[in-house]
C-alpha cells in the first residue's frame, strides 16, 4: 500500500486528491532532502530510505524536521480551508510528536498546530482539515518529535497541504 505513495505519483504534481495542488514541494522526498532541513536536534542516520525520510532520535533530544525557508514556502490565506496529510511511523513510542504550520520568518507565528497524532510501527496516514485565521505569505511545516526512552527511528512520507 505504501509503495505507490513512496513513488511520488501524486506528490509534487498535485494531480490527484481533493482540492488544489500540493503546496509542499518535494513532500514525497523524491528529491531527497531538497527543501527540507533539521533545524533543531541531532538525529542519527537522517535520509531517504525506501522513498520515506527517516531519522533516529537520541533519548531526550528534541528534533525538528522542517520544510520551507525564506526561498521556499507556501502561501496560505485567511478563511481558506486546507487539508494537511502525511504518513508517519516509528519503531518505538514517542513522548512527543507534533506538526506545525507557520511562518518560516520572524515572528514565526503558528498558523496551525496538532499534537494528537501518535505514529505506530506501521506507516499510517494522518489527515487534518483546518481554516487559517491569518494569511501567511511564507508558511513552512515542521514535525517536532522527542523520545524520553530508547532511540526510535521515525519515518515520514507523502506530506501534502492543499486548499480545499
Amino acid at each position: 500500500a505504501g509503495t505507490n505513495g513512496a513513488a511520488g505519483t501524486n506528490g509534487d504534481a498535485g494531480t490527484s486528491g481533493g482540492g488544489g495542488s500540493n503546496l509542499i514541494i518535494n513532500g514525497d522526498f523524491s528529491n531527497g532532502m531538497t527543501d527540507w532541513a533539521i533545524p533543531n536536534g541531532t538525529p542519527t542516520n537522517p535520509g531517504v530510505t525506501g522513498g520515506q525520510f527517516c531519522l533516529t532520535l537520541a533519548t531526550n533530544n528534541n528534533v525538528i524536521l522542517g520544510w520551507g525557508d525564506t526561498s521556499t514556502s507556501a502561501v496560505v490565506n485567511t478563511g481558506t480551508n486546507y487539508t494537511l496529510s502525511y504518513q508517519a511511523k516509528t519503531t518505538s513510542a514517542l513522548s512527543m510528536f507534533e506538526v506545525h504550520l507557520g511562518q518560516v520568518v520572524s515572528p514565526y507565528n503558528v498558523d496551525y498546530n496538532d499534537n494528537t497524532d501518535a505514529p505506530g510501527t506501521g506507516l499510517t496516514t494522518f489527515t487534518h482539515n483546518f481554516t487559517v485565521n491569518t494569511s501567511d505569505s511564507q508558511a513552512g511545516l515542521a514535525f517536532v518529535m522527542t523520545a524520553t526512552t530508547g532511540t526510535p527511528t521515525v519515518c515520514i512520507d507523502n506530506v501534502s497541504l492543499r486548499a480545499n
